[in-house]
């Protein structure tokens, strides 16, 4: 690793507070207006919270911190659970603080996420992003993801999300 690459590693369990308080500021700053608001919720933050504490604590996922002093920014990745996907590698976080976002960092933990799927053997990456989060889809599309689908997510959302891959060699 180089540069600034050096400052992305694993997500350990003194990381997962920081690392929710993250996630959660995005949503409440990002998703408020086109998620339901159960999903802004201290009740809701509390299970994201506990989902990535529980995530590092199993190992069930990869997770990835950016930390240039403080950690600013996470990374989930791991095998796609999408039934049509099941060869594919998956992207589920991306988050950079909300004070650090513009600063490149997301672009550094998908390129990170790419190299790791590239690494694992993968060809196919998934993402998905909530179809009203304009600048996450100009930015997957920007970075060589096309549209595959999209869908109405389910109860707790009521939002539609699209569902974004990659091809990589």
């Amino acid at each position: 690793m180089t540069g600034d690459t050096k400052k992305i590693r694993v997500m350990i369990s003194k990381d997962t507070e920081r690392a929710a308080y993250i996630v959660n500021e995005c949503w409440k700053t990002t998703y408020q207006g086109y998620v339901a608001d159960v999903q802004l919720s201290t009740q809701w933050c509390q299970k994201r919270a506990d989902a990535i504490r529980s995530e590092v604590e199993s190992g069930s996922l990869e997770n990835f911190v950016y930390d240039d002093g403080q950690v600013q920014g996470i990374l989930t990745c791991g095998k796609c659970c999408d039934e049509d996907k099941t060869d594919a590698f998956e992207l589920w976080r991306i988050y950079v603080d909300v004070e650090k976002q513009g600063q490149k960092i997301g672009s550094k933990l998908l390129k990170f996420g790419e190299n790791l799927a590239r690494e694992e053997g993968f060809s196919e990456i998934i993402i998905w992003a909530f179809s009203k989060n304009k600048p996450a889809c100009e930015f997957y599309r920007k970075n060589g993801y096309e549209i595959l689908d999209k869908k109405q997510l389910g109860e707790n959302f009521h939002a539609e999300g699209v569902r974004f891959r990659k091809i990589i060699s």
